[in-house]
């Protein structure tokens, strides 16, 4: 009976989630328009800057920033994509080797968020192409995670090389110092 009753709380917070978010989606949208002249001269990372001046935008980029990021940049949103997306996020726990996996690993945590992301994706086109093949958007959106994993672990192990070079550098900097020091002290105490 727990279990039931832990799923309706994440479903219903999910519910919440959609409604909030929708509102702020409508504020967004209308902040759009009411700017539409001046962010159409924007670039795409400077129109979203612009957009993130307006404190809702802020706030929901803060918790949906791919929905954010379609939505500021591409001017594509779908309701029914967001809600499927938020429902399938945060709907329901995450299971407990996820949980488990995530403590162990955080590599983990950035392929899961990958997935996340990927699933609005997943859904806008579902939603935006209608006589797409499911099957074909779904190769789409493996193909992506697949992509996002291994961008995020080419960084993930070039900042792990970038800080095992620092450490090196900064021991190999410090026994420096301190060789220099001691010579320093040397001369200065020779009478």
């Amino acid at each position: 009976m727990e279990g039931a009753k832990n799923d309706s709380y994440y479903f219903e917070g999910a519910k919440r989630m959609v409604a909030e978010g929708k509102e702020s989606i409508s504020k967004i949208m209308a902040f759009i328009n009411e700017n539409k002249k001046s962010l159409e001269e924007l670039t795409g990372k400077d129109r979203k800057n612009e957009v993130l001046k307006f404190e809702p935008a802020k706030m929901f980029n803060s918790i949906h920033p791919i929905v954010f990021q379609y939505l500021a940049v591409e001017g594509v949103y779908s309701g029914r994509a967001f809600k499927r997306y938020v429902m399938a996020v945060f709907g329901k726990p995450k299971s407990k080797e996820d949980e488990l996996k995530m403590r162990e690993d955080k590599r983990y945590v950035y392929h899961y968020k990958n997935a996340q992301q990927a699933l609005y994706y997943k859904y806008l086109l579902m939603d935006t192409n209608p006589n797409v093949n499911a099957t074909r958007i779904h190769e789409m959106y493996e193909d992506m995670v697949k992509t996002l994993n291994e961008k995020t672990d080419n960084m993930l192990d070039a900042y792990n090389q970038a800080q095992e070079r620092a450490k090196v550098d900064e021991e190999h900097f410090s026994e420096e110092k301190r060789r220099e020091l001691v010579e320093y002290l040397k001369k200065r105490l020779k009478p």
